[in-house]
């Protein structure tokens, strides 16, 4: 079911994205634009940074940024990422734009920890966008929170989960989705998941003990 869910969601994403070129061919916009950046974790704890990036590595692997309008256009750029740095990462992405000004909010989806975590920033707008230069500058970025989830049994006794998933939900102020991991490496007897700090959220933990799934 959860293996489904994210095979949903890009499914999901890409279809918006090929949409979104149609829609911009057959209104046939006269130009476009750029809107640059840079997706990056703000913080300054040496614990957090040390486990995000070296000696952990288990920061960005992989990255989409995705633009959209609101209703009635709908118009959706998406640029897919390759990170050099598991903190942060530049980036530059072609958006439709016209004579009209146009606003476009963005956020970022992040592959995290081995490819084995996701992430999503929360939604930033740009400014006003024109078919004329300069390109906007929307920054993506986000002080994060670890949350550590450890296994263990009632008297304390700490278990080797097989497998493991989580969903993470903001519940204020934005409600939806904001991380999950679903898979985990085997003999794992506690799992690290970022978050977004400072929001309320509720989580969804799943841990696999031998032929036993506890939720």
């Amino acid at each position: 079911m959860i293996q489904r869910l994210k095979q949903l969601m890009w499914f999901a994403l890409l279809a918006a994205s090929n949409s979104a070129v149609l829609l911009a061919a057959d209104t046939q916009l006269p130009g476009t634009n750029q809107i640059q950046g840079v997706v990056r974790f703000t913080n300054t704890d040496p614990d957090i940074l040390a486990r995000l990036g070296p000696p952990g590595d288990e920061g960005m692997r992989s990255l989409a940024v995705i633009a959209y309008t609101d209703p009635p256009e709908l118009l959706q750029s998406t640029k897919l990422v390759q990170p050099t740095d598991p903190l942060s990462q530049p980036y530059d992405l072609t958006v439709a734009a016209d004579h009209t000004p146009r606003i476009f909010n963005l956020y970022a989806y992040l592959v995290l920890d081995s490819d084995h975590e996701e992430y999503w920033t929360a939604p930033v707008t740009s400014g006003p966008i024109t078919s004329n230069p300069p390109p906007a500058l929307v920054n993506l970025e986000e002080c994060v929170a670890l949350l550590e989830l450890r296994y263990q049994r009632a008297n304390g006794t700490p278990v080797a989960a097989a497998g493991g998933r989580a969903l993470v939900y903001e519940i204020s102020p934005t409600p939806g989705l904001r991380a999950c991991y679903l898979t985990q490496p085997a003999g794992r007897e506690a799992n690290y998941v970022v978050v977004p700090s400072n929001v309320e959220l509720s989580i969804d933990v799943e841990a696999d003990t031998g032929s036993d799934i506890y939720l």
